[in-house]
């Protein structure tokens, strides 16, 4: 009798075939590490939430805590195939956006001041992200989702690595040793 396989995927052939090859399943370790550019550590150290008024910086904030207790229970939900907690907590997390609240005007214009358009880009990436890894769980494509949360996850090391250093100080560049 041949041994048993395991769960069959669908899906993903953009993302190449020899990601289903078990030795090179370190290539996402590494590219999820791998994230951040030159360009991300030539940014300030400082966030540019810190420019937001108090009201909408708590807001941001209740954001951030929201998207990582999603992501959690998303990676949790990917891993026990149960797709309608991922679906339905992807679509909370897509749904999170601060500029789909309800914002005033003033406030949307006070948002479109201070954040940075690259930082904004980032933000729209990863609610873009959170749909479509929605529409993997709904489909029950087990490779999909589980592309969809690395990408969620490279969002959220990119923005942090560029944007929130002083919180995340591992995301600091590595200083270099004298040599004499």
């Amino acid at each position: 009798m041949a041994p048993a396989q395991g769960p069959s995927f669908r899906g993903l052939k953009a993302f190449g075939e020899f990601m289903l090859l078990p030795k090179h399943g370190w290539l996402l370790i590494v590219l999820s590490c791998c994230t951040w550019s030159p360009h991300a550590r030539a940014q300030s150290a400082a966030s540019p939430t810190t420019g937001l008024s108090d009201e909408l910086r708590a807001a941001f904030i209740a954001e951030m805590q929201n998207l990582d207790t999603g992501l959690q229970r998303t990676v949790s939900a990917v891993a026990r195939a149960d797709w309608a907690t991922a679906e339905r907590t992807a679509r909370e997390i897509k749904g999170s956006f601060i500029l789909e609240q309800r914002l005033d005007p003033a406030q949307l214009a006070e948002l479109h001041r201070v954040l940075p358009e690259p930082f904004l880009a980032l933000d729209r990436e990863l609610h873009a992200r959170a749909e479509r890894l929605a529409v993997a769980a709904k489909a029950a494509d087990a490779e999909l989702a589980a592309f969809y949360l690395y990408k969620l996850t490279e969002g959220c090391v990119s923005c942090h690595a560029q944007y929130a250093r002083h919180r995340f100080p591992g995301f600091s560049p590595p200083t270099e040793a004298h040599h004499h």
